[in-house]
């Protein structure tokens, strides 16, 4: 719902937060700090194992997730999974540069959310992306033991064990490590 995403000057004007993923489950709600994992075309975020490192990360007026650290200056990009999956699914991956993603990578689009639902820390804002469409957020199985990676599945949570998750940033003071 495009009415319910704050206006990127706002965003803009912020310093960078912490991004991290929520999860919301008939079980409960947590977070993670994402792990930085490098790839073919830049750096996939993964909440397999428990880390310390943070990613540092903002808006910027043309609708780019810019990362701040760990790679200062890489842009967040949907990047269609290989092979392609049925319900369609995007790894979550920051890029150096936008011209070597295959054809139907996204990048741009990505806003602040009002919505709270699924959210129970006060500090989380939820960062989507307005250009891909319905669908959730969710961590996908990436090769025989890489992990899991952050994805965006054209699917619903009731098809994954009722579990959602978000992608945050956490305006919580002092969080940030990098």
């Amino acid at each position: 719902m495009l009415s319910a995403f704050i206006p990127l000057a706002l965003a803009a004007a912020a310093s960078a937060k912490t991004l991290r993923a929520s999860t919301t489950s008939p079980y409960g709600q947590s977070s993670l700090n994402l792990e930085p994992f490098n790839t073919t075309y830049g750096v996939a975020l993964s909440g397999r194992n428990p880390v310390q490192t943070t990613i540092r990360a903002d808006l910027d007026d043309a609708g780019n997730l810019v990362m701040e650290c760990p790679k200062a200056g890489y842009i967040a990009a949907l990047i269609p999974t290989d092979p392609v999956q049925d319900p369609a699914a995007y790894h979550v991956q920051f890029v150096e540069s936008a011209e070597a993603l295959p054809a139907e990578a996204i990048v741009g689009g990505w806003a602040l959310s009002a919505d709270r639902s699924g959210l129970s820390n006060d500090s989380y804002t939820k960062v989507e992306n307005t250009l891909i469409g319905q669908g959730m957020y969710t961590a996908l199985k990436v090769g025989n033991d890489e992990g899991y990676f952050l994805s965006w599945l054209n699917d619903t949570a009731e098809h994954h064990f009722d579990t959602q998750w978000y992608i945050v940033f956490d305006s919580t003071e002092g969080v940030a490590t990098c």
